[in-house]
């Protein structure tokens, strides 16, 4: 195939431009003006987009290819492959693999990225289930949280909800996930309660304190009012009393001046 050209390209398989994940774009802007490139043009035959494709068609099979040896082996070694696993270790692991099928590097590495996902995929799935029966939980009343395992599962076996936990959660322990997730949940909503409660009862003392206090300031206040309103009336009376004396003094006055 034509495209094979361009296998020794080093600056190629930096920038891992041709292998299984390659695009056209980005090989016909950085080779459109290679002699490489436009030697092909001068062929006959199907175009270059044509031939790249069919190139990377060729590339994906054997990716597919090589990721079923790789799948094969681990099985046969009873190997677990999981999240914890790094690169390095599973190069290690399957070189023998690798080298007995000239598995090229960035084919490994798509194998190792693959099974990474699913993985995460797998275990992102395990935990929505988990939540799910989690969730079940919460909504029978009957269930306590100071019950055990054993009788929290006992109780939900004479529940029409039984075999969707059990399709849910298969294995003992996703269950034993959900029970002490659910009984988490609970216990904070208790705790959350419990303080909304002594929060509303420490604002009410609080309240009644200050409208003690208030009343207390009120109280003084018309106290103090009382007061400054006794001493306004004997100033007004002395006021009056002035008044009315300076009155009949004035009207002796007069009744002495016409005399």
């Amino acid at each position: 195939m034509m495209f094979k050209i361009f296998r020794d390209d080093e600056d190629f398989h930096s920038l891992h431009k041709i292998d299984a994940l390659a695009a056209w774009e980005d090989f016909y802007e950085k080779y459109h003006n290679d002699t490489r490139y436009t030697d092909i043009l001068g062929h006959q035959g199907s175009s270059p987009r044509i031939l790249f494709d069919e190139f990377i068609d060729s590339l994906q099979e054997q990716y597919l290819i090589h990721k079923s040896y790789i799948k094969k082996a681990y099985k046969e070694m009873d190997f677990t492959i999981d999240e914890n696993i790094t690169l390095e270790d599973f190069l290690k692991t399957f070189s023998n693999v690798q080298s007995k099928y000239n598995i090229p590097d960035a084919n490994m590495n798509f194998i190792y990225l693959s099974l990474q996902k699913k993985l995460k995929q797998k275990k992102n799935k395990e935990i929505k289930h988990i939540n799910k029966v989690a969730k079940y939980f919460s909504k029978f009343t009957e269930l306590k949280p100071s019950m055990s395992y054993n009788k929290v599962i006992s109780i939900m076996k004479n529940t029409s909800k039984w075999s969707v936990v059990c399709t849910l959660c298969p294995k003992e322990e996703q269950k034993l996930a959900a029970y002490n997730m659910w009984k988490t949940f609970i216990n904070s909503q208790d705790l959350d309660n419990s303080s909304d409660s002594s929060y509303s009862n420490k604002m009410y003392n609080k309240n009644s304190r200050k409208k003690d206090i208030s009343n207390s300031k009120e109280h003084e206040y018309y106290d103090d009012e009382d007061k400054t309103t006794s001493r306004n009336n004997k100033y007004l009376r002395d006021d009056e009393s002035d008044s009315s004396a300076q009155t009949i003094e004035s009207l002796r006055t007069i009744e002495n001046a016409s005399s």
